[in-house]
């Protein structure tokens, strides 16, 4: 019974009253940052994730490609593009492939004439892609 009155008497406090109203206003503004965060539309973040997913896609519909009949090179090199040169996994790749193509150019014979050729051509293309690169990196970097 003693219990029951101690119990009635707090919620009956003016001071249980305002800390009531002070940690409910807390609580629903840390709800309203929340709701506004996750609800916030922002269409680059949205392509962002997007332009990643529907790139790895491209990626795997492109590898199958080339295994089982049909296109499977323009695929890969539009996941490529959509996923990005920055990525970690792309630019390991690209690098163990012109390591790669160097190595195998020591080799005496047609195989190592080929790679010669592919190593060469991989860097004509770079010499040729960087100069657009960085034009199109200033332009969006100026705004």
């Amino acid at each position: 019974m003693l219990a029951e009155l101690d119990i009635v008497y707090i919620f009956s406090d003016p001071l249980f009253d305002a800390t009531l109203v002070v940690l409910s206003s807390l609580l629903a503004a840390i709800l309203l940052i929340l709701a506004h965060r996750l609800f916030t539309f922002n269409l680059y973040h949205a392509w962002l994730v997007l332009r990643q997913i529907v790139g790895w896609l491209l990626i795997i519909i492109g590898l199958l490609g080339m295994i089982l009949p049909g296109p499977g090179i323009p695929f890969f090199v539009l996941g490529v593009l959509l996923v990005g040169r920055r990525h970690h996994l792309i630019r390991r790749s690209w690098v163990l492939l012109r390591l790669s193509l160097r190595r195998l150019g020591q080799r005496p014979g047609l195989l190592g004439r080929a790679a010669q050729f592919a190593y060469r051509h991989i860097q004509r293309m770079r010499a040729q892609i960087r100069p657009m690169l960085r034009n199109i990196s200033a332009r969006y970097h100026r705004s």
